[in-house]
């Protein structure tokens, strides 16, 4: 019993086969990529008071969430870009529960919202450990 396989028939097994391997590690690759949605929620209440938190204000709910597949850990303060103003305004405050947020993990804070002018804010402003900076939109009232 003799097989006989021609050169073309190796080379093009070797060109599909190589061909495959390339695209299952590229969208292997692109599926494990960092990604972090970012959004603020105005008009938040708390049902009751707790830590310096008080019930009765106002609160901007900033929500950081991980929809990636690796372990990002959020290493600055939170801020808002002002329309025409290279500075922003800086939220003070932990993040919560935790600041390293592994797949499908969120954390949040709350900002006190009185005399936050809407109109003047752009977006919402994170960094990560390895200094990218991650954007989220405002939601308007």
């Amino acid at each position: 019993m003799n097989i006989t396989i021609s050169g073309d028939a190796v080379a093009w097994y070797g060109a599909i086969v190589a061909t495959t391997s390339v695209l299952v590690g590229g969208y292997a690759v692109w599926r494990d990529c960092t990604k972090l949605k970012v959004s603020v929620r105005p008009d938040m209440k708390l049902t009751e008071s707790f830590g310096d938190y008080s019930k009765d204000s106002t609160y901007l709910f900033i929500e950081v969430a991980n929809i990636g597949r690796r372990v990002i850990h959020l290493k600055e303060l939170p801020y808002f870009k002002r329309k025409g103003m290279k500075g922003g305004l800086v939220v003070k405050g932990p993040w919560q529960p935790k600041a390293d947020l592994a797949e499908g993990e969120s954390a949040m804070m709350l900002c006190i919202q009185d005399g936050v002018d809407f109109a003047q804010l752009t977006c919402v402003v994170v960094k990560d450990a390895t200094g990218r900076y991650w954007t989220g939109r405002i939601r308007k009232k």
